[in-house]
Order: C-alpha cells, then sequence, then structure tokens
C-alpha cells in the first residue's frame, strides 16, 4: 500500500492517477483517524463529511475539534471542549466563537486542570492558566514533590528551607 494511500485515502486509479475512489478509501486512512477526512469529495479528496466523521478523529479527542465546519474539524461548543485533552491537561476548556478553538477564560477553567495540579497553573491571567499566588503554588504536586511552594516571576519555586525539608524529594 503506497503511503498516498495508507495517509490520504488516495488508493483508486482514476483519470489523473491516484485518487480517492470512494468513502471506504477515504474512512480506511490516516488523515480520516487523525483529522475526520473520511468522506471522498466530488472533486477527488477526502475530507470531513460530517460531525460524525470529525466526533471519532484525533483532533477531536486532544483539540476538541469535534463539528464539521465545512470541510474541516473544528470545535464548535464547549461540550467539543470540555471533553478535549487540552481541557483536562491545560484548562482550555471554553469555546471561543471569535477564533473558533478552545482556550481558558476563567479561573475555574484553569482550576480543574491538570496543570493546576501538576504545577499550580491555576488562576486565569488573560491569556491562559498559570500559577496566580502562594496557595496555587501549595497545593500543587510540584509542592509535595520537590518543594516548589511559593510564587516567584509567574512560577512556582522553592522559597524557604521549610519547602524544601517538607518535600518528598527531602524525604527520600
Amino acid at each position: 500500500q503506497s503511503v498516498a494511500c495508507k495517509e490520504g485515502g488516495y488508493c483508486t486509479l482514476g483519470f489523473q492517477g491516484c485518487e480517492p475512489g470512494s468513502d471506504a478509501d477515504c474512512a480506511a486512512s490516516n488523515n480520516c483517524k487523525s483529522f475526520g477526512a473520511c468522506t471522498v469529495t466530488d472533486w477527488g479528496s477526502c475530507e470531513p463529511g460530517s460531525d460524525a466523521d470529525c466526533a471519532a478523529s484525533f483532533v477531536c479527542a486532544e483539540m476538541g475539534a469535534c463539528t464539521n465546519a465545512n470541510g474541516w474539524c473544528a470545535p464548535a461548543s464547549d461540550a467539543d471542549c470540555l471533553h478535549a485533552t487540552i481541557c483536562k491537561k491545560d484548562g482550555m476548556c471554553t469555546y471561543s466563537a471569535a477564533q473558533m478553538t478552545c482556550k481558558a477564560a476563567s479561573d475555574a477553567d484553569c482550576a480543574g486542570s491538570e496543570g493546576c495540579l501538576v504545577e499550580g497553573a491555576c488562576s486565569y491571567d488573560g491569556w491562559g492558566c498559570t500559577p496566580g499566588s502562594d496557595a496555587d503554588c501549595a497545593t500543587s504536586s510540584g509542592c509535595a514533590d520537590a518543594g516548589a511552594c511559593g510564587l516567584v516571576n509567574g512560577m512556582c519555586h522553592a522559597t524557604s528551607d521549610a519547602d524544601c525539608q517538607a518535600s518528598l524529594a527531602c524525604s527520600q
């Protein structure tokens, strides 16, 4: 099987060489699994043909791009974003219609993320999630593991001997 067939669904001989000859060609391609490009178009390429194509793709699971937006997958609601890895990891849980993307938009988005639990990135700063206070740092695993319990220049760092001594790194 050629790379063009495996990656893009170009598996059937057409007028100008290999092209997607059916939805089955597209559906078997890596571009279907990755980007929702599971439906053959009238002009001989594969693209998302439905919300279902997008919903089953990697870009939906990772980036919230779960809705067909005229031939490409994009987020279209908070619900699309809330189920995505970028929400769980980075707090990018709110849909932005202006940017057609998922983004962090509040302290609540950030507080539920892995970034908050691990790095203290629990506060929304207008751009994304970041440590915003000593309290954000103190509740992170970075505090427990390495003593990074205080906020210094926008990042969690050890700020005292007591921070270091209370950490797992010190006790091991």
